[in-house]
């Protein structure tokens, strides 16, 4: 569903959050942190709970700047969300062109292959002018609306002994356990890279026809037996300064990028929003207290403990987990990601189409 109606809490439905789709596409036990942020009816931004791993004591600016550039944001995701109506899913085209009189089966058993194969086969044409059946799509307002918002911060950083990064594999962001519904980027330092970027995919749905020979479908389609059930639709370039959003239901892929003056360093610094379906509201930063133990030694100095117990005093606080237990976790949960992932080029983005032949 697309996040139309947003709640107006930050509450949970329930305790239990209700999880629908198949089992391979869930995580049983990581879960990404969102945020929560408030989108005002003037169109500024606050964010009403903390980034994961961003101190909101020690980073004040940076929180005031990360809402400032969300709500540059806003925009640009309204206009996405309103086209992820699902009357855009689907257009009734027709040309008008009148298709073949269907035979008798004794016409059909008597035709020989050769006869099959030589028969022209006819591919059809865009008309020149197209009228749209449907209305526009309602406007959709963010404003006065609470989102959750997982926000990530990367540093790509190449050198002379290291200078290229290498293309990553398609996928999509996170399991369905995070609902994740829309991503947003932001290239906002790009220096001394050749110009990175994405190439989009997304699925097809499947199709089962019988009745039309390979030739068909490779002369009208361009698809045949091993052909997989995805449409590439291209690339963006992702210059310094540009500002991108696109739905979850795209796969992507990072192209490789290499230093476009071998003798210097260079880096890539991006920031990203994935936006969380607002009908399937998750346990965010608002419901969980913060896991990094130097969060927590600050607030000592108010209390009669002695500095050098501060480390031993945080063992003790539920939840906390010292820098090797996150790094054990990180571990796990990108190999929980990767047959996450698997699972869904195998299952959806890379299934062969069923095309029976005559």
């Amino acid at each position: 569903m697309v996040p139309c109606d947003i709640l107006l809490s930050t509450r949970l439905v329930s305790d239990t959050p209700i999880i629908e789709g198949d089992s391979e596409f869930i995580s049983s036990k990581f879960q990404c942190l969102p945020s929560e942020l408030c989108v005002k009816q003037d169109g500024s931004v606050t964010i009403n709970s903390y980034i994961n791993n961003l101190n909101p004591i020690w980073h004040r600016d940076m929180y005031k700047c990360i809402a400032k550039i969300f709500k540059c944001f806003v925009p640009m995701f309204e206009s996405l969300f309103r086209t992820m109506d699902p009357m855009f899913k689907y257009i009734d085209l027709r040309n008008g062109i009148q298709g073949y009189e269907s035979s008798s089966q004794s016409d059909h058993d008597d035709m020989e292959s050769d006869t099959r194969v030589i028969r022209p086969v006819y591919v059809p044409t865009l008309p020149e002018h197209f009228e749209p059946k449907y209305e526009s799509a309602k406007p959709v307002s963010l404003r006065g609306r609470n989102l959750q918002v997982i926000v990530k911060l990367t540093n790509i950083q190449l050198t002379p002994s290291k200078p290229k990064y290498k293309k990553k594999n398609w996928h999509n962001e996170g399991p369905i356990n995070e609902s994740i519904v829309a991503i947003g980027l932001y290239y906002y330092d790009v220096e001394n890279i050749t110009t990175p970027k994405l190439d989009f995919r997304e699925a097809v749905s499947w199709c089962h026809y019988q009745g039309a020979s390979d030739m068909y479908w490779k002369d009208v389609y361009g698809i045949d037996q091993e052909s997989r059930r995805n449409q590439y639709i291209g690339s963006l370039e992702l210059p310094n300064g540009r500002c991108v959003v696109y739905p979850n239901r795209y796969q992507h892929k990072e192209q490789s990028f290499e230093l476009a003056d071998p003798a210097q360093s260079g880096h890539c610094k991006i920031l990203t929003f994935f936006v969380v379906n607002s009908v399937c509201r998750i346990v965010s930063t608002a419901h969980v207290a913060p896991q990094q133990p130097q969060w927590y030694n600050s607030s000592f100095d108010k209390t009669p403990i002695l500095p050098e117990l501060w480390n031993d005093a945080t063992q003790y606080i539920q939840g906390v987990q010292s820098p090797a237990e996150a790094k054990h976790y990180r571990d796990e949960l990108t190999s929980d990601r990767t047959q996450i992932t698997a699972a869904y080029n195998e299952e959806i983005y890379e299934q062969a189409y069923n095309l029976d032949r005559w």
